[in-house]
């Protein structure tokens, strides 16, 4: 009996252990956390390579290379740097000089004889006068004493100034307008009116010429002056904007002059700084206090008062009724004529 029930519990035991799920397997270590990454150091760029947009304006590379803008250039200043007379960059724009055309080309000591063209902005030196900006210009397309000139006829004839200016003879070396035919064909003449021949170019005597030509019809250019068909005072800008609206001939050739008050009176000149009476010096200019008052130069600037045919602040007070100078930019006290802080 004590047997059979070693036996019965033996048997249980193996029930028991073989209805047991097998224990899960151990689970996989997990991976150690990332090593931290030091935060790369913020750099300003210094232009020589991608810029760097940093997150904080305050930091000290930003502030080191913030110069701010540029600024632009001006012609001198390019006339007066080596490029001008290395690679012919003469004439700014913005902030570089550059190549502004063949004239600038001709400040090089490279083109001083006349070899050299402008090809897509740019000077280039040549080895002939027949491949020259000059030959196809100005028919300069044969080489005399070391520069390029022009030798015949049939140079000047095929050049750009024969059509246009109607300089189709040659002279000394040059193309020149020597003959009534000369000028007869040419753009000058068929549209400008400029077809009479005087010291080697095609010039305009008389109004009449003036008035048949096409300049006239389409571009109200229908008065001599000085062998050209020019606009007229009375349809100009300096009539409208300045009331000099009369031919007036000087030292200098004809010029606009202003003569009469009324036409001082309709210009802009006089409802923006007072200038409503013609001056003897064939200006409008500021006649009296009251033209002044009317003017938008003493309302915004306090320029209120006549002096030498100009409006200028005479006193604090005009400086204080200003809506500009002292209303917007706390300019409200005279000195010397001007109104300032």
């Amino acid at each position: 009996m004590p047997l059979r029930r070693h036996l019965i519990l033996a048997l249980w035991a193996l029930f028991v252990v073989g209805c047991t799920p097998p224990p899960p397997p151990p689970a996989a270590p997990s991976p150690p956390p990332p090593a931290p990454v030091a935060e790369a150091p913020e750099v300003a760029s210094e232009g020589d390579a991608a810029v760097t947009v940093l997150s904080r304006p305050d930091h000290p590379a930003v502030r080191k290379g913030n110069p701010g803008p540029a600024k632009p250039m001006t012609d001198g200043e390019c006339r007066a740097g080596q490029a001008c007379g290395l690679e012919g960059k003469c004439t700014a724009s913005g902030t570089e000089c550059i190549v502004g055309g063949y004239a600038d080309c001709e400040q090089m000591a490279a083109c001083a004889l006349g070899k050299c063209t402008f090809v897509a902005g740019a000077c280039k030196v040549v080895s002939s006068c027949r491949d020259s900006w000059g030959c196809r210009r100005e028919g300069l397309c044969a080489e005399l004493d070391g520069r390029c000139a022009a030798a015949d006829a049939a140079g000047c004839q095929a050049s750009v100034t024969c059509t246009e200016d109607g300089r189709c003879t040659v002279d000394d070396g040059l193309c020149v307008a020597k003959y009534p035919k000369d000028c007869a064909g040419a753009r000058v003449c068929t549209h400008g009116g400029r077809c009479e021949v005087d010291a080697g170019a095609c010039v305009v005597r008389t109004d009449g010429q003036c008035r048949r030509s096409a300049a006239c019809r389409q571009e109200k250019r229908c008065v001599a002056r000085d062998g050209l068909c020019v606009e007229s005072c009375k349809s100009s800008e300096l009539c409208k904007r300045f009331g000099r609206c009369h031919e007036k001939r000087g030292k200098a050739g004809m010029t606009c002059a202003a003569v009469r008050d009324e036409e001082c009176e309709a210009a802009g000149i006089c409802d923006e700084l007072g200038h409503c009476t013609a001056g003897v010096s064939g200006r409008c200019e500021a006649g009296d206090d009251v033209e002044c008052r009317r003017s938008r130069a003493c309302k915004e600037d306090g320029r209120c008062t006549a002096q030498r045919g100009r409006c200028i602040p005479a006193s604090d007070a005009e400086c204080k009724q200003s809506t500009v100078a002292c209303g917007r930019e706390g300019r409200c006290r005279m000195r010397e004529g001007r109104c300032v802080r």
